[in-house]
């Protein structure tokens, strides 16, 4: 089951439909606000909207099949199985690392304006100066990214970085 359906008395819609896979955790404490305060129940089922579910029946009875039937959760059952969501993830035990690999890092130098990382150019000034000369002679962006193995907008972008 993937969805858990939170309805609070005298409301038609759920007030939360909470992803149980990958539940949002400003939903999670919406919902145990609610069921704490005005008394709600759960529904946990297969479906998102649990109204207008099209639940898969048996042939012979046409009664809902017992693998698509909503289970229905209350009270303190429901705000624990809430509480339990916004736990999930904090019990996990932390990454070991092997001594020898915390042995081996090594601290970083600081950047300088000499000493910086930065990208690979991927047009040579060359390559510049010539697509200028073929951009002034109405050669289209694409051939000309085309001709150097780039983009058409790496080429538009260099030339407009080299114009300015």
């Amino acid at each position: 089951m993937r969805y858990l359906s939170v309805f609070i008395t005298n409301h038609v819609k759920p007030i939360a439909v909470i992803d149980l896979v990958k539940p949002d955790r400003i939903d999670v404490i919406d919902a145990i606000y609610y069921c704490d305060v005005h008394g709600g129940n759960g529904y946990v089922s297969n479906y998102k909207n649990i109204l207008n579910a099209e639940f898969e029946r048996r042939a012979d009875t046409g009664e809902i099949k017992e693998s698509d039937l909503p289970q229905r959760l209350a009270g303190d059952e429901l705000i624990d199985r809430l509480e339990a969501l916004l736990r999930r993830g904090k019990d996990k035990q932390p990454r070991k690392m092997h001594p020898k690999s915390l042995a081996n890092l090594q601290p970083c130098q600081p950047f300088t304006s000499a000493e910086r990382p930065c990208k690979r150019r991927k047009l040579t000034d060359d390559q510049i100066e010539e697509a200028i000369k073929l951009r002034a002679s109405g050669c289209p962006w694409r051939m000309l990214g085309d001709r150097y193995g780039v983009s058409h907008d790496t080429v538009r972008l260099t030339l407009r970085n080299r114009a300015s």
